[in-house]
């Protein structure tokens, strides 16, 4: 007796690939994010997982590495989105705790998608340490996302008359940002104070505070 091949979804109708295409990097998102990297995801998992022959994937990309950048695009994509509506607030300094409460939740909510997209190699200051131009995707929309921020240090200096270089600036409160989301998990176990207790202290240590709000000496 012959074994069936496996049950492949239905063709197509015209127009509909690309909704096959987008099905697809959905699929790879997910296991991606399942996983927490690329290392074990394959082209036949991924059919698997929409319900297509391998082959299929072909129709729509060149193989696993062009599917692993799109996907990690997407969740810089999904990430940006989030991180613009949170700083869309006319204050620089409500903008600013607004968006470290949203970067926070997204990798609270989103911890496979947050882990694969800090484990690739995403450059986020744009300059190719190797002297090359080989960007991807994701390398754009990780610096749209970073821009975001720099946006909101360089509003809240001219606010405060601050000289400092808002690049710079940014790149400290995305570390300190960056850490405690990192570490929330732990937080309870460890006995420290809580993720968005130490976020609402990140502007005003690194003298990003509203005026009013500073300590003074």
């Amino acid at each position: 007796m012959h074994s069936m091949p496996p049950t492949e979804r239905a063709q197509n109708r015209y127009g509909e690939g690309s909704k096959l295409r987008s099905d697809l990097l959905d699929a790879t998102v997910q296991l991606m994010a399942r996983h927490g990297s690329a290392d074990q995801l394959t082209l036949r998992a991924i059919a698997r997982e929409v319900g297509v022959s391998p082959t299929a994937i072909y129709r729509h990309f060149d193989g696993h590495e062009e599917m692993v950048v799109e996907a990690v695009t997407r969740c810089w994509n999904d990430f940006e989105a989030v991180m613009s509506a949170a700083a869309a607030v006319a204050d620089p300094f409500d903008a600013m705790l607004a968006a470290g409460g949203a970067y926070l939740t997204f990798a609270e909510e989103n911890p496979g998608r947050y882990q694969i997209m800090f484990s690739n190699h995403i450059s986020i200051d744009g300059d190719d340490d190797c002297g090359t131009d080989d960007h991807t995707a994701a390398d754009t929309a990780d610096h749209a996302t970073f821009d975001i921020l720099v946006s909101i240090v360089q509003r809240i200096l001219h606010e405060v008359g601050d000289p400092r270089d808002p690049r710079f600036v940014a790149f400290q409160v995305f570390s300190w940002v960056h850490g405690i989301a990192s570490l929330a998990q732990n937080m309870d176990k460890l006995g420290w104070p809580g993720a968005f207790e130490l976020l609402a202290h990140v502007g005003p240590s690194l003298g990003l505070g509203r005026p009013t709000d500073m300590p003074t000496t």
